[in-house]
């Protein structure tokens, strides 16, 4: 584990309290808050694992970018759910049908209907067998 201490410790501790302002802090900002110069924040970066400050950022500001992308996926996933739990509340009858895996889902999931939703669930347990 890196230890850092004096001024190295200051420009740390800013660097990971202020993580999500980072990208739009330039090095000299940082620099002039810490009361030293801009080596001294590339110095840090680098025991970081960085090759410098900027790599820093793009790097912060991609991870964040990400984030908020999944962000937004998960909020769309959710509309989907009200909407379709939404379009299940107002059907008069629900049929479920399952084969293999999907049987014990369905099945519980009729018993979970059982609560004010008409359900039938119907299962293929066994192929169906074809004359020849």
């Amino acid at each position: 584990m890196i230890t850092y201490k004096g001024i190295e410790r200051t420009i740390y501790e800013f660097l990971i309290s202020h993580a999500s302002e980072l990208p739009e802090i330039s090095a000299k900002t940082i620099a002039n808050k810490a009361l030293t110069t801009t080596t001294s924040v590339n110095r840090v970066c680098k025991r970081m694992g960085y090759a410098s400050y900027t790599e820093l950022r793009y790097r912060l500001a991609a991870d964040l970018e990400k984030k908020s992308g999944t962000e937004g996926i998960k909020e769309e996933t959710k509309n989907e759910i009200t909407q379709i739990s939404e379009l299940l509340k107002r059907s008069p009858v629900v049929y479920l049908y399952s084969r293999g895996a999907s049987i014990t889902s369905a099945s519980y999931m009729s018993r979970f209907f059982i609560a004010g939703e008409h359900s039938s669930s119907c299962d293929y347990r066994y192929p169906p067998t074809y004359p020849r």
